[in-house]
């Protein structure tokens, strides 16, 4: 049996409490208890519906046999998000998230579908597995993802997490969508260790990158100086202030110049003065170092900064040192 340091690594296994009363004589020593689930307190319907879709919803309260109460901790609220499994998912080795919105107040449906109806994609964007009608809500199914370790930003492993949400913020911005609550809570990795943007609820499709949305959006914490109430602002160039914000946070651990630089032009207080992630992303980067293109009206030598962001992808970027050779 694993012990409890090993377990708590496991991204299978969440934070559980337990609660027991002690009994007349103290504890005895028993085997294995078994569990039971204990009726949940709201959600009810919610459970009921994916049911009646072929969804096995995962409990978030055991009692065992022996009177211990286990309790899942650290979760959104039941009537809103739980962890399925497709009825044919037998040995529960293919974890979902249902997650339930209005239909009235989220387009995360939407969005979603059209920007995996481009003809290419970003893999940096969750996908939908499935999606249903639930009365005056939408249940949405996506695979369940995990979080970014520090691990994972350590030994030189930074520069890929960083450039994956250059790309995926690049891309929702390229096809005109800003997503508006950017933070790490919404940066997933999947089980191959691709990184994902999730969590659309609040996400706008604009015309360009100069139309003006009003209102607060998004976290404490994780919102451009210019968000507030009644003040309106880019959502476009409010979404590059939060990705400066995350690479910020993946840089604390493994600083590199080219992307601690780009952090820093993201995070400017003037809106106006922060660069285009598409421009970043499209940078090409020439084998013999001569070439560099401009960010956000700008014309400077970069070069030193690209080579260290290794903005291509690696077999791309081989690829095309061979063909120049």
């Amino acid at each position: 049996m694993k012990n409890l340091n090993d377990a708590a690594k496991d991204s299978r296994v969440r934070a559980w409490t337990v609660t027991r009363k002690q009994p007349e004589g103290g504890f005895a020593e028993q085997p294995l208890p078994s569990q039971r689930q204990i009726t949940e307190s709201g959600g009810d319907d919610f459970v009921e519906q994916l049911k009646a879709e072929g969804y096995e919803v995962e409990p978030l309260v055991f009692e065992d046999s022996s009177g211990v109460v286990w309790k899942l901790e650290g979760q959104p609220p039941p009537a809103r998000i739980r962890i399925v499994y497709e009825e044919s998912d037998v040995k529960k080795t293919n974890p979902l998230i249902a997650k339930r919105v209005h239909k009235s107040s989220s387009h995360e449906l939407e969005i979603l579908q059209y920007l995996h109806a481009k003809p290419s994609p970003s893999p940096y964007i969750i996908a939908l597995d499935n999606h249903f009608a639930a009365g005056t809500m939408k249940c949405l199914i996506f695979p369940k993802l995990n979080p970014i370790y520090e691990e994972s930003l350590l030994h030189g492993k930074v520069k890929q997490p960083c450039q994956s949400l250059v790309k995926g913020v690049a891309y929702l911005h390229a096809n005109r969508v800003a997503h508006l609550d950017l933070k790490l809570d919404n940066i997933l990795y999947d089980a191959a260790g691709q990184l994902k943007i999730i969590d659309f609820d609040i996400a706008v499709r604009v015309k360009d990158e100069e139309q003006e949305i009003e209102g607060y959006c998004g976290t404490p914490g994780w919102t451009a100086p210019e968000i507030g109430p009644k003040r309106k602002y880019s959502a476009i160039k409010a979404d590059r202030w939060a990705c400066g914000r995350i690479l910020q946070m993946f840089l604390k651990y493994e600083p590199t110049s080219g992307f601690s630089t780009l952090a820093r032009e993201l995070m400017v207080n003037n809106p106006r003065e922060r660069p285009s992630l598409v421009e970043w992303r499209d940078l090409q980067v020439d084998p013999r170092g001569a070439k560099d293109v401009g960010l956000a009206g700008t014309s400077r030598d970069r070069r030193k900064n690209i080579d260290d962001c290794n903005v291509q992808a690696p077999l791309a970027k081989k690829a095309k040192i061979a063909q120049a050779s």
